[in-house]
């Protein structure tokens, strides 16, 4: 393992400082009057600057995480193009911040629902890369109600069930 691959491997630790920080901003921006907003518009700024540097270092050690060859090509190359414009999005959500609060409401929404979609879309493929692509697959109807703790079926803490 070359220092490149090494550094790929803080991509998992990077990437939810982002996630985190992009979902409050969506969530206020969509539940929050402007006026309140706007009041708060010095904590949205650092916080869509940190987010927008957390996703950058993301990005970047996202991309020497996949250049291993250890993934799907195709669900790859969809997830960094998605990740890249959760980037975009985030500094240009920075850029822009006083522009955005002033938009008219529904153009306002529109933005803060594309920057909501973008982050579930990217991380689904994330998801999907590192724990399969089945992993959020809901299960059948018939199994919804049935409850099943293997904890007490192997006996590991002294239940029997």
């Amino acid at each position: 393992m070359n220092l490149l691959e090494f550094l790929g491997h803080f991509h998992p630790v990077l990437v939810h400082l982002p996630i985190g920080i992009l979902c409050l901003f969506v969530i206020i921006g969509l539940l929050v009057p402007v006026q309140n907003a706007q009041k708060s518009i010095d904590i949205l700024r650092i916080m869509l600057l940190v987010s927008a540097a957390a996703a950058t270092l993301s990005a970047a050690s996202g991309f020497l995480q996949g250049s291993s060859g250890e993934y799907d090509e195709q669900l790859l190359t969809r997830h960094q193009i998605l990740g890249i414009l959760v980037t975009i999005a985030n500094w240009g959500c920075y850029i822009k911040l006083n522009r955005l609060l002033t938009l008219k409401l529904s153009y306002r929404r529109m933005v803060f629902s594309i920057v909501g979609v973008l982050l579930i879309l990217t991380g689904h493929a994330g998801g999907s890369l590192t724990h399969g692509s089945d992993f959020l697959n809901p299960p059948p109807v018939a199994d919804w109600f049935s409850v099943k703790f293997n904890c007490l079926q192997n006996h590991q803490y002294g239940f029997t069930g």
